[in-house]
């Protein structure tokens, strides 16, 4: 299991546990919110998402989000937070592992200031169109239910101002009534392959399904070049062929 994949468990284990009882949720509070969450996507201020805890689902989706981050194929309200959260750069799993540490935060506050607190992210993720794009998220919980358990959230996403694809993720922790900082988590680099310029662009080449030969006449190179750094790419990383190779810069992101 590599380290996303662990704080994506880590995440899930712990957001399973927050259990939620019909009695202690009144959806009369609710009725606002939805005339609320369309005059903001009236507005085109943000990209509006709210979950609702108790029924494992989302409460309200923009109907711009797909469309506007580039999911055609997995599209929310269908698609599940473990298969968004996949899609997250590896570098940028302190996304997953932020969020576990603000919840166990919010439950060791008094129940009467746990809306009092914001968490601000920023991380890259993969759309269907095979993009990283760089977001910022601003994550507030609306409502609790009667015993002190997150309820209902609401996320206001966008893209991030400067598009840096290179820089890992962040993640904040503030409170809003006081502006003080209780979290702050920054991404780490991973280790560098070693994988060259024209490496990374003929393992491009390779994952749109191109031939050595179509690859050389592509770069105006030999082909017993291109082989060459085929040769090269498996060897720095550590796989059997080609396509493992592809599959794991993928993941890696490094393509």
């Amino acid at each position: 299991m590599d380290l996303l994949e662990k704080s994506i468990r880590d995440h899930e284990q712990l957001f399973s546990q927050i259990v939620i009882a019909p009695k202690d949720v009144d959806y009369k509070v609710t009725d606002g919110y939805l005339s609320f969450f369309r005059l903001i996507d009236s507005l085109q201020a943000s990209v509006v998402i709210s979950f609702d805890f108790y029924k494992r689902h989302y409460f309200y989706v923009s109907e711009k989000f797909n469309s506007i981050f580039g999911f055609h194929k997995h599209q929310l309200p269908q698609t599940s937070h473990k298969w968004f959260r996949s899609r997250l750069h590896p570098e940028d799993r302190i996304i997953n592992e932020g969020s576990v540490m603000a919840l166990k935060h919010l439950y060791e506050q008094p129940v009467e200031t746990r809306k009092s607190y914001r968490i601000i992210h920023e991380f890259r993720l993969r759309n269907d169109d095979d993009k990283w794009i760089r977001l910022t998220v601003q994550n507030d919980v609306l409502e609790l239910d009667r015993k002190g358990n997150p309820w209902l959230d609401l996320k206001l996403w966008d893209f991030s101002p400067l598009q840096d694809l290179e820089s890992p993720g962040r993640f904040v922790l503030r409170n809003k009534l006081t502006g003080e900082t209780v979290l702050a988590l920054e991404g780490r680099k991973r280790e560098e392959t070693g994988i060259s310029v024209r490496e990374k662009e003929v393992l491009r080449l390779i994952a749109n399904g191109m031939r050595s030969k179509e690859i050389a006449d592509k770069l105006f190179i030999s082909t017993n070049t291109v082989n060459n750094h085929r040769r090269n790419l498996i060897e720095k990383l550590n796989v059997s062929n080609s396509s493992e190779a592809v599959g794991l810069a993928v993941k890696l992101g490094i393509i």
